[in-house]
């Protein structure tokens, strides 16, 4: 994958795999979600070098809703741009909009997730922390 920064998005550019795909060369629906979440680790990896939230001694952030539209077919080799805009921020919740763009800028697939942040140890709802707050307002479409 190839990342990027524009304006407010974070861009990757990617070409579909075999092993993502089903017996007919069509991306495999689930692989969609694997797509937008590498994209979602690569943006705060890279937003956030210093603080690493996948691997945070305090703070997790589980996935507690996910949705898709499939509008056309991502299909074997076929290189996509993937578009990630942060959507709501809430004081303990965010929302990211994931859409995936053919060669053609038409918009072939779109991925809304909802994460939550959660204290590690007891589970409880925390607020998202500031440098992650200023990450994400960042990506604020």
């Amino acid at each position: 994958m190839k990342n990027y920064f524009n304006d407010d998005m974070f861009f990757s550019d990617y070409k579909i795999k075999f092993g993502q795909c089903d017996p007919g060369g069509i991306l495999y629906f689930t692989a969609l979600f694997d797509l937008a979440h590498w994209v979602y680790e690569d943006m705060l990896l890279e937003s956030l070098p210093e603080n690493n939230y996948f691997n945070h001694d305090q703070i997790v952030i589980p996935l507690v809703h996910a949705e898709a539209d499939y509008i056309s077919p991502l299909k074997l080799h076929q290189k996509v741009t993937v578009r990630l805009t942060v959507g709501e921020i809430k004081t303990t919740s965010y929302q990211l909009i994931t859409e995936f763009y053919d060669q053609s800028e038409i918009l072939s697939a779109k991925v809304k997730t909802v994460h939550v942040c959660v204290n590690k140890d007891s589970f409880d709802k925390t607020e998202i922390p500031d440098d992650l707050r200023e990450a994400l307002s960042k990506h604020s479409g």
